[in-house]
């Protein structure tokens, strides 16, 4: 195959993949791809007949130019590619430019004829995924260069991908991933915690708590723990470790607060170091801790002692439209006058301040054990003011 007439295929089998195409559209794809086709003066000279593309058209349904790889998942038929008539057109105008293509992707899903491409779907998430990503602040040099090694394989396809912070996208976050006063990247540990969550290995975990949770006293000395992973959790920009703490060091907090073989939330930015443990024997709770977390709002979960509660708000009607486009959690189901049902859920400190962000347009009916605590908040709250 010659490379004019590759670079033409590549072309159509782009186009094809999601959208339909008059032959007439083809056409002007083709001429302003081919930059042999730019003369002295500038202009573009159509060299591409019809015909020809009717020709490339016919050899993609018959396989005449699938690679070899390509028969094993497809079987050329006539209807590889369908075609219509453009919506709106008269019975006498059916032939011609404005008979449309595209690949049967009901029949042949995933249809692509080069194989060794992102294909149009994918490229487009991708350059999407790229530019949020990117807008994210507090990435590091190592994310900072998977990005653009992502968005040099989409330029290769020949698709211009903007990385800068002023693109499209821009995402209001802080800074993702937070430091502590080891200043310290938490990015290599996520690594390393999710392939030890993937593959049930132990870890041996250096760790500073942010504070005793008994006294409320800053804590210096830093826990050893040996601990089994289960779940990384992004919160509030901040990430968490859901873990089983088997053992800890004589002097540690955790061991002072009665937090040892029990399930705890780790904030990754207090990781002073991490050392997977192939050899050592895995507790595995993991289900455990998919089921909570699909019933809460937010990881600071009570993992000792879960109780679950029918939760039931009732909001203002300005803000009954907004939870029905973006729900509160995935299990919330409408009731009438303007209230939702959240049945079996776990009060989380998450879920206070949630309910809280939305002021006096948001009401706790039920469950009586969580209205007391936002009555409580909002109380403590007046005192503050009132100092």
């Amino acid at each position: 195959m010659s490379k004019k007439k590759e670079k033409r295929l590549r072309v159509i089998d782009d186009l094809l993949q999601s959208e339909y195409f008059t032959k007439k559209e083809i056409q002007e794809r083709l001429v302003a791809a081919d930059n042999d086709d730019i003369t002295s003066s500038g202009k573009l000279r159509n060299d591409v007949s019809i015909r020809t593309i009717e020709k490339y058209i016919s050899q993609i349904n018959s396989g005449e130019c699938w690679p070899e790889e390509l028969f094993s998942h497809f079987d050329p038929e006539d209807d590889v590619i369908i075609k219509r008539n453009r919506p709106g057109l008269e019975t006498k105008q059916t032939y011609g430019y404005e008979k449309e293509y595209k690949y049967n992707t009901q029949k042949y899903p995933g249809f692509k004829l080069f194989t060794n491409r992102l294909g149009k779907e994918i490229r487009e998430r991708l350059i999407t995924f790229i530019e949020m990503f990117s807008s994210i602040d507090g990435l590091n040099q190592e994310d900072e260069q998977l990005i653009q090694d992502i968005a040099s394989i989409v330029e290769n396809e020949g698709h211009e991908v903007n990385t800068q912070k002023e693109q499209t996208i821009k995402i209001y976050s802080n800074l993702l991933y937070s430091g502590s006063e080891f200043d310290n990247d938490v990015n290599p540990y996520i690594i390393k915690c999710r392939e030890a969550i993937e593959k049930n290995q132990a870890l041996r975990i250096k760790y500073k708590p942010f504070y005793d949770q008994a006294s409320s006293m800053l804590i210096d000395d830093i826990s050893i723990l040996t601990a089994h992973p289960y779940k990384i959790i992004e919160s509030n920009n901040r990430w968490f470790l859901i873990a089983y703490i088997e053992k800890a060091n004589d002097k540690s907090v955790f061991i002072e607060n009665d937090r040892i073989e029990k399930i705890n939330t780790l904030g990754i930015e207090r990781i002073h170091h991490l050392k997977i443990l192939y050899d050592h024997p895995y507790e595995n709770r993991k289900n455990h801790v998919n089921k909570k977390l699909d019933m809460s709002v937010g990881p600071s979960i009570p993992w000792d002692d879960i109780e679950t509660e029918d939760v039931i708000l009732e909001t203002h009607e300005e803000l009954t439209r907004y939870f029905k486009s973006k729900p509160l959690h995935e299990t919330q189901q409408p009731l009438e006058n303007n209230r939702f049902l959240y049945p079996k859920l776990i009060v989380t400190r998450e879920l206070e301040q949630k309910i809280l962000s939305y002021g006096e347009k948001i009401k706790v009916i039920e469950s009586k054990d969580l209205q007391k605590k936002i009555l409580k908040r909002i109380s403590e709250m007046k005192k503050r003011y009132k100092s």
